[in-house]
């Protein structure tokens, strides 16, 4: 993975993240490039986030990532309907999965990347 450089040195104990120095590729702060698998990808979202802010583990979902993010999204919904629907952060972060659900009933767990990054980024406020 490559981060700005301002990151990389602020993440040093980030497996993979290395500083783009590659001329003329220059990236702007906050941005990424991420050269993992998608598998690799959705494990660190259910280690980072995922799994602490709902309590599901994809090990124990027979039919994989969509079942997995299914049960995340209702859990999530859940706790949404209990507040009331309040709670800025928790819509938003229910709306984000509830995307990467159906990309992932689709057959595209890619595509569900995009969601769950902005999911991660949002739980960190709860």
């Amino acid at each position: 993975m490559f981060l700005c450089s301002e990151h990389s040195e602020d993440l040093p104990c980030w497996p993979g993240a290395e500083a783009d120095t590659v001329d003329p590729l220059t990236l702007s702060c906050g941005a990424a490039l991420d050269y993992r698998s998608t598998e690799q990808v959705l494990q660190s979202h259910a280690v980072l986030w995922l799994t602490p802010v709902t309590g599901v583990e994809s090990a124990t979902c027979a039919d994989g990532w969509p079942e997995a993010l299914h049960r995340a999204h209702r859990v999530l919904a859940l706790r949404l309907e209990e507040a009331g629907g309040e709670g800025e952060t928790l819509n938003s972060l229910t709306m984000m999965l509830g995307m990467a659900v159906e990309y992932a009933a689709e057959g595209d767990l890619y595509q569900a990347m995009v969601p769950l990054g902005y999911g991660e980024t949002l739980s960190r406020n709860l």
